[in-house]
Parts: structure tokens; C-alpha cells; sequence
């Protein structure tokens, strides 16, 4: 046996609630052969009558009786799915995968996502930790919905990129050292350092800072936690 129309479905139970084809048919914005074709075919479909007429009135028969309970919850749940997804596409609810680094994500998702659990609490927000690559390669593969990336990013065909905030970029440094107020490629170069791992944008942009200023430092370590680096210094 073939699965039911949907489309079918509604028009059997409209029916029902109205009580004539017409009726059903002004209100499904159909027209009447329409209607009677939904119900031939279902009831060919089944080998059975569905509806009779009783003064005046279309009325269920049995086996019609059956199919209607199970219809309306056939269509609920119709509905029901269509206005989820609606509302996911609107970007409303469901499911958002969040590609972020540690530290967007210690510092600034916080917030963010305590404002969305109050204004959307219909959105879930799934996040991973990602470097700013990473999550550019999974928005490529659509693995990925959101990524939260240092920029400038040269442009990637299919992907929308759109400033958020600008951050300064900063060193800490023991609270006893004798450190200027504004930290020089220079002066930094020759402290111990601890830098971001060499794959993120970060440490690009540090090292071409340090490049600028005609200096080419190494890192002693290399880390990505903002603060285990604060913890390390």
C-alpha cells in the first residue's frame, strides 16, 4: 500500500468538521472536484467507504471514523514539524553549531549565550573549540554553522564574512616587572615569551608586529588557553 497524502488527509477531515465537500472545499481553497478526487482516492486506496451522507450531512463511516482520529494526528504532527523547521530557518529555534576559539569562548560567548538562553531559549547553541581555520574549513564543509574567527580571512567562496568587535591585541607580563606602558616589538622580543600556537591568526599577526618593528623572536612555548598562558606568566 502506497503512504498517505497528506494534502488527502486534510481535505477527509475537513470534511468532517464541515460536514459537506463544498464547505471543505471553500475552505481548503479548492475546488470541488478536487475534493471529491482526495476522497475517491483514499478510498480506493484502502478498498472501503469512508463517508456517507445522512440528511443532508456527510458522516463517517467506521473505518472513516478510524482514519480521521489517526489524520488529525498525522497532520498535527504535519504542522507541528513545519513550523519547527520554519522557526530554525528564521533562525528562530534549533539547533546552531558555534565553531570559537578558547578565548572568544572564555571571554566573550558568555554573555552572549546567556542573553540568547533569555531572549531565544528555542535556539541550542553546540560549540566547539576551533581555531579560526578549523572553523573556516568546516563552514567549507557545512559541518559548521557559525565561526567566530580572527580577521582579516581572505574571502572563501560560498562564506559570508562580517566584523563583529575589534579586540586589542595584548602582552601580560609579571605584575613586578619593570615593563613599559605600551609594550614595543623591541622591548618584547627580548623577554621569554609565550605565543599562540603558529597555525592560528594570532600568531600571524604577532609575528608580523614583531616583523615590523625588525625583529624575529621564538617562542618558548607555544599554547593556545589564554589562561593557562596568564597562569604560565
Amino acid at each position: 500500500m502506497r503512504a498517505f497524502n497528506l494534502d488527502q488527509l486534510r481535505t477527509l477531515v475537513t470534511i468532517d468538521e464541515l460536514g459537506t465537500f463544498a464547505r471543505a472545499a471553500q475552505a481548503l481553497h479548492l475546488a470541488a472536484p478536487t475534493v471529491s478526487l482526495h476522497v475517491a482516492e483514499l478510498e480506493a486506496r484502502l478498498g472501503a467507504p469512508l463517508l456517507l451522507r445522512q440528511r443532508g450531512r456527510i458522516v463517517p463511516t467506521n473505518v472513516g471514523a478510524s482514519l480521521i482520529a489517526q489524520a488529525r494526528q498525522l497532520l498535527a504532527l504535519a504542522d507541528e514539524t513545519q513550523e519547527r523547521l520554519r522557526r530554525q530557518i528564521q533562525g528562530e529555534a534549533g539547533p546552531v553549531r558555534l565553531g570559537a576559539s578558547t578565548g572568544v569562548l572564555a571571554h566573550l560567548l558568555p554573555r552572549a549565550l546567556a542573553w540568547l538562553g533569555t531572549h531565544h531559549p528555542g535556539i541550542d547553541v553546540q560549540v566547539t573549540v576551533l581555531t579560526s581555520q578549523q572553523s573556516l574549513s568546516r563552514l567549507t564543509q557545512a559541518s559548521l554553522d557559525i565561526g567566530l574567527v580572527a580577521l582579516p580571512q581572505p574571502s572563501v567562496t560560498g562564506l559570508r564574512l562580517m566584523p563583529w568587535r575589534r579586540d586589542p591585541v595584548m602582552a601580560f607580563v609579571p605584575a613586578d616587572w619593570p615593563a613599559p606602558r605600551s609594550a614595543t616589538p623591541a622591548w618584547l622580543a627580548t623577554q621569554p615569551l609565550i605565543l599562540n600556537d603558529a597555525s592560528t591568526r594570532l600568531a600571524r599577526l604577532c609575528t608580523q608586529w614583531f616583523a615590523r618593528g625588525g625583529v624575529h623572536p621564538r617562542a618558548r612555548i607555544e599554547l593556545n588557553f589564554n589562561d593557562a598562558i596568564k597562569s604560565l606568566v
